[in-house]
């Protein structure tokens, strides 16, 4: 398995986009999939707050995760920045792609300086505790309850 920037491989990023419009469109209502395929178009960086990176098996995409200044939850508006759009494909899920493209974005975002790094999930609470990141509240984000969670770095 190979973990590296989106800017690397910038192929890649409509069908990334793809993959979290599939997955992450019922939390976001009204985001279509370009919207989504711009987003990742936009993170094809490998500097700043701002950026995606994927992993790879066999020279196969299999999944991503990116680091952004913002993942919109109205409640959290002072938490910054956010791992956000963890996202392994289905063949490759309990392979370690998760952990592997997680800690990418955990040492990227100590490299850039940050203190902490915050996320939200709705159904992914005990595989990031057993990451070491803790809960920090529960929130509503389009209708979903999630748990906001922190991780110092």
């Amino acid at each position: 398995m190979e973990v590296d920037f989106l800017a690397h491989h910038p192929a890649s990023a409509p069908i990334v986009g793809q993959w979290l419009f599939e997955a992450f469109s019922p939390v976001e209502p009204g985001v279509s999939l370009l919207q989504y395929q711009q987003r990742m178009i936009e993170r094809l960086s490998v500097e700043g707050s701002m950026v995606a990176c994927v992993s790879l098996e066999n020279g196969v995409l299999a999944g991503t995760a990116s680091l952004i200044e913002d993942d919109g939850i109205a409640s959290c508006a002072d938490l910054s920045p956010w791992l956000a759009d963890v996202y392994v494909s289905p063949p490759y899920r309990n392979g370690g792609h998760g952990e592997a493209l997680t800690q990418f974005i955990i040492e990227h975002a100590k490299r850039c300086g940050h203190r902490r790094l915050y996320l939200y999930t709705a159904d992914r609470q005990a595989f990031f505790a057993s990451l070491g990141w803790r809960l920090l509240k529960e929130a509503d984000h389009h209708g979903v309850r999630v748990s906001v969670m922190e991780l110092a770095l």
